[in-house]
């Protein structure tokens, strides 16, 4: 059962897409979020990620994102990454000094 969100909202017009993910992203989910990625920012050359309403989140979530970000500079399109994490989530990532691995605008 799918309990994470991925709503995808592409324009073709500035060749970009909107990501917004949220829910369990964690070790169980991230190979699904994986394709759901794959399948979103094909033929874009922008990419706005926005991570919200996260009920879990865990390692395996930065270890994708800064996955993610390599892959988009070594294909030369721009990612912007949004981070509205919940106080919890954000005390643990900054505790562990996980935020600053990404290149967060």
């Amino acid at each position: 059962m799918k309990n994470y969100t991925s709503k995808v909202k592409r324009d073709k017009k500035k060749n970009s897409v909107n990501i917004e993910l949220g829910g369990q992203l964690n070790v169980t989910n991230i190979a699904e979020i994986q394709k759901d990625f794959v399948k979103a920012v094909k033929d874009v050359k922008v990419i706005n990620l926005t991570i919200t309403k996260v009920d879990d989140a865990d390692l395996t979530l930065i270890q994708f994102l800064k996955s993610f970000e390599n892959k988009c500079f070594k294909n030369d399109l721009k990612l912007t990454i949004k981070l509205d994490l919940n106080q919890d989530i954000t005390s643990l990532f900054e505790r562990a000094e996980l935020i600053s691995i990404l290149n967060i605008n």
